[in-house]
C-alpha cells in the first residue's frame, strides 16, 4: 500500500501555538499509511519543536527566508513541493502568500489551510471587499473574506455553485 504524502507548510518553527499545532497533528499521523515532511519558510531556529521532530524521525525542510517579503522563496518552495509530490498540503498562518501560487499548479493535491488567528491577518493578499448582504448564509459584514465562506459552503454540499 502507498503512502500518503503530507505536508504541512509553516512559516517557521519557532515555539509559537501554530507552529506547535501543526507539529503535533504531523506527530500524530499515523506512520503505516502517511509519509509526513514539515516545510518551514525560515531557517532552523533550534526549539523544541525541531528536537520533536527529529526524535519522531520526521523530515524538515527549512528554506532560508529571510525578514519581509522574500522572492526566493517561491522557486525553493516549488521545488521541494515537486521533489515531495505530496498528496495532501495543509498550510498554517500566513503562508499561502508564497505557498498558493505552487499548491494552485500542483494537479491531484488536496489542500487545507487552518485559521489560526483573525482571517484578515492571515490571508491579506486574498482579501475580497466586503459586501454587506448575506452571502452563503454569514452575517452582514463578518470581516470573513468572502471567497473562504463561499468555498467552505460549497464543500460542504459537495458541488460547485457560485457564490454571490
Amino acid at each position: 500500500m502507498n503512502k500518503i504524502k503530507v505536508v504541512q507548510i509553516v512559516p517557521l518553527l519557532s515555539p509559537g501555538g501554530a507552529e506547535r499545532v501543526a507539529v503535533h497533528i504531523t506527530r500524530g499521523l499515523n506512520r503505516r499509511r502517511y509519509e509526513p515532511i514539515v516545510i518551514s519558510f525560515s531557517g532552523r531556529v533550534g526549539c523544541d519543536l525541531d528536537h520533536m521532530l527529529e526524535d519522531a524521525g520526521i523530515e524538515a525542510r527549512y528554506l532560508g527566508k529571510h525578514p519581509g517579503f522574500d522572492y526566493r522563496v517561491y522557486s525553493r518552495l516549488d521545488s521541494a513541493l515537486k521533489e515531495y509530490a505530496p498528496d495532501v498540503i495543509h498550510t498554517h498562518l500566513h503562508v499561502l502568500r508564497y505557498a498558493l501560487p505552487s499548491m494552485l499548479l500542483m494537479k491531484r493535491v488536496a489542500m487545507v489551510h487552518t485559521v489560526h488567528n483573525l482571517a484578515e491577518r492571515e490571508i491579506i493578499f486574498m482579501q475580497i471587499p466586503r459586501r454587506r448582504g448575506k452571502c452563503g448564509g454569514q452575517r452582514k459584514d463578518s470581516g470573513i473574506p468572502m471567497f473562504f465562506l463561499c468555498a467552505w459552503r460549497d464543500s460542504r454540499r459537495r458541488k460547485t455553485t457560485r457564490c454571490c
